[in-house]
């Protein structure tokens, strides 16, 4: 499972905080436990907004086509 929550977002969504991602991925294990094994990736945790962007553009990332949740498109 993924998740693009980024360091940016910290102080708006409480979901956006690595204790939260932490407290998630920890709970889904328990959940699954036997069932599968499974990890909660989430690359941009601790990135702020603006390095995603640099890196995306780094590899050519077609932002128009991108979604936003918070924006709705």
């Amino acid at each position: 499972m993924a998740t693009a929550v980024h360091g940016g977002d910290h102080f708006i969504f409480p979901d956006c905080r690595p204790e939260f991602v932490d407290a998630f991925e920890a709970t889904q294990k328990r959940a699954l436990d036997g069932y599968a094994d499974t990890r909660l990736y989430t690359p941009f945790v601790h990135v702020p907004k603006s390095e995603i962007i640099i890196e995306g553009a780094r590899h050519k990332t077609p932002f128009t086509e991108t979604w936003s949740c918070l924006q709705g498109r």
